[in-house]
This record gives structure tokens, sequence and C-alpha cells, in this order.
């Protein structure tokens, strides 16, 4: 009898494990990825959670893109308005109607925006306000600082939490205690973010994901991206140039046969490249990868330049995207298993930079002329600035669990935690209000 009994326990349990499960209201965010050249709407769906140690299971509803980027309205209240509301309808269509009112709505712009002069950017983000505050045009919930432009480091930090969550890192669930860190480059910045085995006493990003805390450190190099690495070379360049020579200037970090004329300080400026790949790192250690003395060095340890930064857990894996990834792939220095190293790049990208500009156009389209400096500022970034051995293994792949790693699901799972766990503190200072002007004493 104990037997039957326990077997239709068994049963009972497992019935109502399930039925309470697919139960489970599904609740609803939007995310809208405000980048220079468009706007994307992602919608995310996950089950209610019933306790905040557990893990947000995010998946993609829907998404969509439509363009040019924010900063493109400056000046303009009728496109701005048309361009949010074509937004709104692709979610208006993928979120019921029942959940709108509870569904959070959030528009994160990135690099576009951080270009636009502030008088511009705070213009438009005023009439975004407007927009959204309106409940017939907005069905959504939406809160002021909703709307906003990123920061490189909550762009370093979501995506860290992307890939973590990805990892299986999160919840009671978790698949694994091993905590990785995100090396990330984008045309203007280059950002770094990882849990040190220490305390970190500069650029701190606390993060709490499924009741747990996490002290990341983040640090965004505004002006260390691809593009500045390029414009900064030149610039040094040209700061040694003498000016009435008229001749052209010999860049080590282009390809021979390129050419490029710019205009420099008024001035004509023809830049000729020569490849010298010991020439050009020289240049890079000078104008971007730069230590400083001991002495100026405060607090301790410092990569580039003043800037501090913990020293990574040596056995810790790091996940490469973005402009790391394409300048890796690009001097074709990837390992098995999307796996790369720092001495790999340095000597795959200077096999690069023997080509002739026509070969490599060849070889890779438009982009091959800046293989050869970003390829060597990678390889000095990785080691003469962030400090990793020239053979730690970097993931260069992009993705994990043949997902993009991206730094949207990141921000959505950070906002949806930081919201509910408002919601409890809200809650526990009412009771505690109520306590009070019951008056129990204590």
């Amino acid at each position: 009898m104990m037997n039957k009994m326990s077997a239709r326990e068994v049963v009972l349990l497992f019935i109502a494990s399930i039925t309470a499960h697919c139960c489970l209201a599904a609740e609803y965010g939007i995310i809208v990825d405000a980048g220079s050249s468009g706007s994307r709407a992602r919608i995310y769906t996950w089950p209610e959670r019933t306790s905040l140690n557990q893990i947000l299971q995010l998946s993609e509803v829907a998404n969509k893109k439509i363009k040019p980027g924010l900063s493109a309205y400056a000046g303009d209240p009728t496109g701005l308005r048309n361009h949010i509301g074509v937004l709104l309808g692709a979610c208006k269509e993928n979120v019921p109607v029942d959940k709108q009112a509870d569904t959070p709505f959030y528009i994160m712009a990135t690099a576009g925006m951080r270009l636009l002069p502030g008088g511009e950017a705070f213009s438009i983000y005023q009439q975004i306000n407007t927009m959204l505050f309106n409940k017939s045009f907005c069905p959504f919930e939406y809160k002021k600082g909703n709307a906003r432009t990123l920061s490189g480091e909550e762009e370093g930090a979501f995506t860290w939490i992307s890939a973590n969550q990805l990892n299986g890192l999160f919840g009671e669930s978790r698949t694994t205690n091993k905590i990785v860190g995100i090396l990330e480059m984008g045309g203007a910045s280059t950002q770094i973010a990882f849990v040190p085995e220490r305390s970190v006493l500069a650029d701190k990003f606390p993060v709490y994901v499924a009741g747990q805390y996490y002290p990341l450190y983040v640090h965004s190099y505004l002006y260390y991206g691809q593009n500045y690495a390029i414009q900064k070379v030149k610039d040094n360049l040209f700061r040694k140039y003498d000016r009435t020579s008229g001749a052209a200037i010999s860049n080590p970090c282009m390809l021979n046969g390129d050419e490029i004329t710019e205009t420099m300080d008024g001035l004509d400026v023809t830049f000729i490249g020569t490849a010298n790949a010991d020439h050009c790192l020289e240049v890079i250690r000078e104008e971007l990868v730069y230590k400083v003395p001991d002495y100026q060095c405060y607090p301790k340890p410092c990569a580039i330049g003043q800037n501090y930064q913990p020293i990574a857990p040596k056995e810790m894996t790091f996940y490469a995207v973005s402009a790391f990834v394409y300048a890796v792939l690009g001097v074709g220095a990837v390992e098995e298993n999307d796996l790369t190293t720092a001495r790999r790049i340095e000597a795959k990208t200077r096999e690069f930079c023997k080509l002739d500009i026509k070969t490599a156009i060849n070889r890779l389209g438009r982009y091959a002329n800046s293989r050869c400096l970003i390829g060597l500022y990678t390889s000095s970034l990785l080691t003469d600035g962030f400090g990793f051995g020239k053979d730690k293994k970097i993931n260069v792949a992009g993705e994990i669990a043949e997902h993009d790693l991206t730094w949207a699901p990141g921000a959505m799972v950070y906002e949806v935690e930081r919201r509910e766990r408002g919601r409890i503190l809200d809650i526990d200072e009412d009771s505690s209000s109520g306590e009070s002007e019951s008056g129990d004493c204590y």
C-alpha cells in the first residue's frame, strides 16, 4: 500500500509541477537598441518568476529594425514621432493587449546619440518623453529615464550579463560556476568587464542577478575604438610632420600602395602606406597603449595610462565581440574552437601587413585597408594594455550557445532585476510603515 501511495504521490506531484510551470504568467519587456544607423526594437518574454533567486528565462519574441538612427531626427520632431510610432506598432503586434500596461519599454542609444551635441540630444529625449508618457500613443509602462544614452560602462556591463547568462552562470539551476569576462570594441570606444579576485578600487559596477551580487569591474576607453585608433595614429604622425616640406607622410600602419589625402589643421596632407609592423607598433604604444611611470599610477595597478585595472584572473575565459572579432577574422588568426591569442594575432597580422592594398582588398573587401593597424592594435591592447599573457586564450566566436553576444538581453535582465528588487523594497518599506503606525513597540 505504501508503495502504491508513494507512486501515486509522485505522479500527482509531477502533474502539479507541470501545471504550475505551464500556468505561470508570461511577462514581457522591450528594449529599443538605438544605434547610429537605425533603431531595433527587441521584444522579450519570460515566465513569471516565483522568486528573485530564479533566472530570468528570456526569449526574443520578435524584433523590428528601421532606419535611420535617432540622431538623424535632430530638429525633426515629426520624423522622430513617426520613427517611434513604427517601433511601437511592431511592439503592439507582439505583446498581448492585456500585458501591455505592465510591459516596461526602454530606449537605449549608443554611438550616434553619443556624438550629438548635448543640446540636440537633450531635445530629442524631451520629445521622446512627451510622446511615451502619452498612454494613447504608448500603451506600455514607461518612466522617466527609460530613454537614455548608454555609457560605455553600461554597454560593457550589459554584455557581461548576456555572456554569463548564456554561459549558464545565474540562478538556482546554474550549469556552471565559472564567470567569464568581456572585451568589446566599437568604432569610438573599447570596453573590458570582469569580476576580479580582489576588491575593486575604482570603476565598480554592482550587478544583481538571480539573487546573487557580482562586484563587476568595467572600464570604457572613450576614443579607443577602431575608428579613433586609425585617426590617432594619423594625428601622431602629423604632429611630427614638417609642414614646410610639402611631402607625403609615411604611415607604417597602412598597406603598401594605399594612399589617402585628408585635411588636418587646415592643411591637405597625403598619407602613403609603408607597412612597417615594428614602426606601427611603436606608434601604437606611444599614442594609444602607453604606460605611465609607477608614481603616476594610483590606485594600482594601471592598464593604459593612469587608468586603474585590477589583475584579471589567470584562468578566466574572455569573450571578445564586435571589432575585436572582425580584426581577428580579417587576418586569419582564429584557431580551433573559435579561440585565439595575442601572440597569434600579432604573427598573423605581421603576415597580413606584407600584402599590398590591391591584394588585401581582393581578399577582404573594402575594410582591408585598416586590418594591419587594427590587428596590431588588438594584440598590443591585450598584452601591453589589459595585461594578458601572449598565450592567453580569447574566445572570438561572437556568440555563445548559438546566440549572438550583444548587450540588449543583458540590459533587459539588468532592468527587470532592478525593477523587481525595487518593488520588494517598496513593500518592505510599506510594511515597516504600517507596523510603526499600529503602535507596536520593539
